[in-house]
Formats: C-alpha cells, structure tokens, sequence
C-alpha cells in the first residue's frame, strides 16, 4: 500500500496531516465498498502440490479502513460450518489491507508445503477440524463467511465447467481461483482461473498476498496523522515570511507506518509547499516513542 499526504500547520499549536490510502477500499463509510472479502480459494491442488485434503485453503482481505476482529467468526461449505480461530498465536484482529489464510485446523500441511509461498504478512487462521467444511469438493461447492452473529459476510458458489465462468483450471491443474475485482460480485463472472493459466502466470495462487488477476481498490481511506513542526523545539512556530527550510515530522503509530507514505506527493500548509532537500524525507524516532516518524524539510 503506498498512501498520499497533505500535512497541514494551524498556528493554534494543532498540527495535522491527512494521508489518503488510494490502494485500500473503505467499508461502511463509502457506499459500495466492501469490507472482508473473499479474495481466492485453492479447493484442489494438483498432486505435485500435495494431498487434497489437507492442502485446501481459502483467503480473505480485509479491504475497509478499520481493524476488524474476526472472533467466533466462521466459515461454511455446502455440508459444514467450521470457526475459525488464529493459529499464528496472534490476536484475532485482522487490519486494513491485510490478508488472512484459512486452512485446516491442524494446519502443518499448508503451512511447511513448498508449493504455498505464503506471504509472511497474512495472518493464519484455522478450522475446529482437520478440513475446511466438509472438505471443499473439486466438482462444486460453497464458501460462505460468517460472522460472529452468524450473518454472512461473503459467499461464493463455484463449479470446475468452463460454461459456469469460473474456469475448470483450478480443479487439479495447481491453480487457485482469484478475485479481480474487490467491489464485483461473488461469483463466477469475478472469480477466474482461466486468465491466470492463459496470462502465463505461475501455479500455487498468491496465498496471503495481492492476486495476479487484482485491479485495485477503488476507495479511498482518510487517515488523520499527528504531525511535529521543528522538531525538538518546542514552541512549533513557522514565521510565514521566512524563506528558510521548516523540518516536519509525521509521527507514525501503531496503526499507520510512515513508510507506506508516498513521498512525491507530500505537500505542506496551504499553499502546498514542496519538499525542499533533494535527498528527501527519512525515517527517524523524533519524539523517541519507539515508532518510526518521517523527518521532512519544506
């Protein structure tokens, strides 16, 4: 995710800077944006890839702006409705833009399997069993998420015939079925893997990370960032006439890492003043709080 930025000074001693995520969709507070999606489904891996039983999964995104907690969600199939808990040993929180995988239970399959190069980043959930579902049938089936009220969330029906759109390269050929579009619908028109065998593109999927086939968030996200004018000093005064350099830091946080900031588009106070260092903002601790801030110069 790369995000744009607009830093504003109000001479009240109240400093903010406003990033735009162009790349993240915004739920509930955009009409038409989603929030966690289903994004792709490996429900019959080739057998170079493994045992089909023990080598399904299935991945969701969370394409809103605000952390979601995925406690007593679940996920169900044509026969079966599993929870889903971490089995990374993290919290059950899954943040903006990121990926979860859920697999089996026991998950030692997926998880030492070569054949899945799983995004380091994605978060690892597991069924109360040893399948997903019944098992996710090769010739059809159902995908359905749930909420922890048990309302559903996203759901895909998919069959292995080229006449459903949904392609039949995904029932053993190694590839999985991917999402293009996170605000199409979910179903067969959506979910490919024909494109993904005829674009050359390799097997395995993109287990935890962005699909192959993947056009891009369309909303956008606003997040408000405190911001540090003069570091150090501690009266944060800008005299509007001086021709000199102002250093400003945007401070990161728990949630917001200031390295996602594109810098070409960083802009300061109202007139939008340029960047004024030719080597550019760097990543520095200013207010020693353990969390990288961006030290820039307008």
């Amino acid at each position: 995710m790369r995000v744009s930025a607009l830093c504003f000074a109000f001479f009240l001693g109240i400093f903010v800077c406003v990033i735009a995520a162009s790349e993240r969709a915004a739920a509930n507070d955009v009409e038409g944006c989603p929030g966690v999606i289903l994004t792709e489904i490996m429900y019959n891996p080739s057998t170079t890839q493994g045992d089909d039983s023990v080598n399904e999964w299935v991945e969701i995104r969370n394409e809103s702006c605000d952390p979601v907690d995925l406690s007593g969600w679940s996920l169900q199939d044509n026969f079966s409705t599993d929870s889903i808990s971490p089995l990374d040993g993290g919290d059950s929180i899954l943040n903006p833009g990121q990926y979860a995988l859920i697999i089996d239970g026991e998950g030692s399959a997926v998880l030492s399997n070569s054949a899945w190069d799983i995004d380091p980043d994605a978060r690892i959930f597991g069924t109360d069993d040893a399948a997903i579902g019944n098992g996710l049938s090769n010739s059809g089936d159902q995908v359905i998420i749930l909420d922890e009220n048990l309302a559903i969330v996203d759901q895909i029906s998919y069959d292995d015939t080229d006449s459903s759109g949904c392609g039949n390269e995904a029932d053993g050929d190694g590839y999985s079925l991917e999402r293009r579009d996170p605000i199409g619908p979910s179903d067969c028109s959506n979910f490919r893997s024909e494109e993904i065998a005829d674009g050359g593109f390799p097997i395995g999927g993109t287990p935890g990370s962005e699909n192959f086939l993947w056009v891009g968030s369309v909303c956008t996200c606003v997040i408000t960032s405190g911001i540090d004018i003069k570091p150090g000093n501690e009266q944060n005064s800008v005299n509007p006439r001086s021709r000199g350099v102002v250093p400003v830091a945007i401070l990161g946080s728990e949630t917001f890492d200031v390295e996602d900031v594109d810098v070409t588009t960083l802009a300061f106070g109202p007139n939008g003043a340029p960047l004024a260092h030719r080597n550019g903002p760097h990543v520095k601790d200013v207010n020693r709080d353990d969390l990288d801030d961006l030290l820039c110069h307008f």
